[in-house]
């Protein structure tokens, strides 16, 4: 019996429907589901994984660490591709795809645009207090916008492709209102 107690950080399914990622902290590992089966198909290594998201394409899964990087895989081989690891100070909180090449992640202060492929990052998208839990985030079904949620009680939407902040939306509840996007 396992303990998912973390696991309001994100658990993910694929495209299909045939497949839950849920990240599993005690055992360090993402572990993945068949859903018809109930069994266990597979689990990935990440250290005190929070978060995890799948690819609209159902090609690659991300997951976030306690240790401030994220992990990204190949779902089809389940083999690691790269890990995003330079910039955040402390541990992600959330994780999103914005489109197949480009994945987004928040942690204090800022959120992050990293290629996935490489793992380098190309923007950093930050909020005004640069000491604000970036909490939630959103991408655009065209991956073309995000939009960060931070404790600073602000909503910050962003241009994917050029890092610039197109707009700030205020009061939307410190500390409440603003976690989830």
């Amino acid at each position: 019996d396992v303990s998912y107690r973390d696991a309001d950080f994100g658990i993910a399914f694929t495209p299909d429907s045939r497949i839950l990622a849920v990240p599993s902290v005690p055992r360090d590992m993402i572990e993945l589901w068949d859903v018809e089966t109930k069994q266990r198909l597979a689990t990935l290594p990440v250290h005190q994984p929070r978060g995890v998201v799948i690819s609209r394409d159902g090609c690659w899964l991300a997951a976030s660490g306690q240790d401030s990087a994220t992990t990204i895989f190949d779902l089809k081989t389940r083999k690691q591709v790269s890990q995003a690891a330079d910039g955040h100070r402390q541990e992600i909180l959330g994780v999103r795809f914005a489109d197949k090449g480009t994945l987004v992640s928040a942690s204090v202060g800022d959120a992050r645009v990293w290629d996935i492929q490489s793992g380098k990052q190309q923007h950093e998208l930050a909020h005004q207090d640069k000491k604000t839990t970036v909490r939630g985030l959103a991408t655009s079904p065209d991956g073309t916008l995000i939009v960060t949620s931070g404790f600073d009680d602000t909503l910050g939407v962003w241009d994917r492709a050029t890092g610039k902040r197109l707009f700030t939306l205020k009061g939307h509840g410190k500390y409440g209102g603003s976690r989830a996007v």
